[in-house]
């Protein structure tokens, strides 16, 4: 689509580090986070970011959707996950001829 509709792709690894123990614990399940939940998170701080430095006007908040879409796709692991990320990351998205 080439309507205006900002967003962000961003990578999340699957586990995290067990600062106790000192190691890095593999995620068990399909995914990290739970999607609403990632929405809700992000949108509170993204706000709260853009409150604190002034950028936020009260008619900018009451415009906002009330509920962000996150969609978590897993791209699995090694090359497929740079194959899939390089769509986005080497030559962009929308090619010259339809910018």
């Amino acid at each position: 689509r080439l309507d205006y509709h900002p967003h962000i792709h961003f990578v999340v690894p699957g586990g995290g580090i067990n600062t106790r123990r000192k190691e890095w614990r593999k995620l068990t399940g399909h995914y990290l986070f739970n999607g609403k939940n990632l929405a809700m998170v992000f949108r509170a701080r993204l706000l709260r970011a853009l409150d604190e430095q002034g950028l936020l006007s009260l008619s900018l908040k009451t415009r906002l959707p009330k509920e962000w879409v996150v969609n978590c796709k897993r791209v699995g692991k090694g090359l497929p996950a740079l194959e899939y990320l390089s769509r986005y990351l080497y030559r962009g998205v929308i090619s010259d001829n339809n910018i």
